[in-house]
C-alpha cells in the first residue's frame, strides 16, 4: 500500500510549489479580469474602484474612448500584464485589497475603513456581503436605540463603530447599484 500511495504523491516539494504557483497565477488572472471587466463596466466600487477603473480607461485607450492613445492592444493583453504585476492584490470578504504589505488597517472585518482606501476594490461579487452588513448594523442600532438609556451609554463606542460599518455599506451599495441609491437615513 505505501508504495501505492507514495506513486500518488507528488514527486517532490518542487512539483507542489510549482503546482501551488500555477493555481496562484490562475486565481489572479481570474480575479483581475473580474475586476477590469467590472471596471470598464462601472460597477466597482471603493476608493481604488474609481481609481483603477480611470486607469483601465487610460490604458485601453481608443478601446474606451476615442481621444486617448491605447497602451493594449486588447482586455486580454491588459489583464495578463496586470495578473503579472498584481503580487499585492489579495481578497478579504467584502472586496480587494492591493495595498497588501502596506495596509495601515489590519483589522479587515471591519470595513469602513477600507472602502476610502485607495488600495480597495469592491466589484458585485461583494455586493452579498455588503447588503448583509447593511442589514445586519440596522438590526443592531434598532436593538441598541430600544435598550435603557444606562445600557445605550456603555455601548456608546460599539454604536459609533456599527454606524461607520453602516455608512460604508451604503456607499458601497450605491456605487455597485446606483439604480436602488440606498437610503441615508
Amino acid at each position: 500500500m505505501t508504495l501505492v500511495y507514495a506513486q500518488r504523491g507528488f514527486e517532490s516539494i518542487g512539483e507542489l510549489l510549482n503546482i501551488a504557483d500555477e493555481f496562484s497565477e490562475h486565481i489572479t488572472s481570474l480575479t483581475v479580469s473580474e475586476i477590469v471587466e467590472a471596471s470598464l463596466e462601472g460597477n466597482i466600487a471603493g476608493q481604488g474602484g474609481a481609481r483603477f477603473s480611470s486607469r483601465i480607461k487610460e490604458m485601453l485607450g481608443s478601446q474606451v474612448e476615442n481621444n486617448i492613445q491605447p497602451h493594449f492592444k486588447d482586455m486580454n493583453q491588459l489583464v495578463e500584464f496586470i495578473s503579472k504585476n498584481s503580487h499585492d492584490l489579495r481578497g478579504v470578504g467584502h472586496g480587494y485589497c492591493t495595498k497588501a504589505k502596506d495596509c495601515k488597517v489590519k483589522n479587515v472585518t471591519d470595513p469602513s475603513h477600507c472602502i476610502y482606501c485607495d488600495g480597495y476594490i469592491a466589484t458585485p461579487r461583494h455586493l452579498t456581503y455588503w447588503k448583509a452588513i447593511k442589514l445586519n448594523c440596522e438590526d443592531k442600532i434598532k436593538k441598541i436605540e430600544s435598550a435603557p438609556e444606562s445600557v445605550r451609554e456603555k455601548l456608546d463606542s460599539f454604536s459609533m463603530v456599527i454606524k461607520s460599518n453602516l455608512e460604508a455599506a451604503r456607499i458601497v451599495i450605491n456605487q455597485l447599484e446606483p439604480s436602488s441609491q440606498v437610503d441615508q437615513a
